[in-house]
C-alpha cells in the first residue's frame, strides 16, 4: 500500500488534475490492470514457450499444428474444469 500511496501522490504532482479525482479511483484502476496482466500472463508463457520451441525445432516443416492446437485446447478444458468445476 505504501507504493500505491507514493504512486498516487507522483501522479498527483504530474497530473494537476488528479487531485480532484477521487482518491479510490486511481489505486482501483491501477488494481484492475494487474488483474489483467496476471491474467494474460499464463497465455503469454504458454506463446513464449511455443516461440522458443518453434525457433529451436530441427524440422519446421514436420510440426503438426493440428496436434499442438488441439493440446491446448484440450489444457485450457481440463483447466476450465478444475477451477469452475465445484
Amino acid at each position: 500500500m505504501l507504493f500505491m500511496d507514493f504512486l498516487f501522490k507522483a501522479l498527483n504532482a504530474i497530473i494537476p488534475q488528479c487531485r480532484y479525482a477521487n482518491y479510490t479511483y486511481l489505486p482501483n484502476l491501477i488494481y484492475t490492470n494487474q488483474l489483467l496482466m496476471e491474467r494474460f500472463q499464463g497465455i503469454i508463457g504458454i506463446i513464449l514457450i511455443l516461440g522458443i520451441a518453434f525457433l529451436f525445432s530441427n524440422n519446421k516443416k514436420r510440426i503438426n499444428y493440428r496436434l499442438v492446437i488441439s493440446g491446448i485446447l484440450l489444457q485450457i478444458v481440463i483447466a476450465v474444469l478444475v477451477l469452475k468445476v465445484p
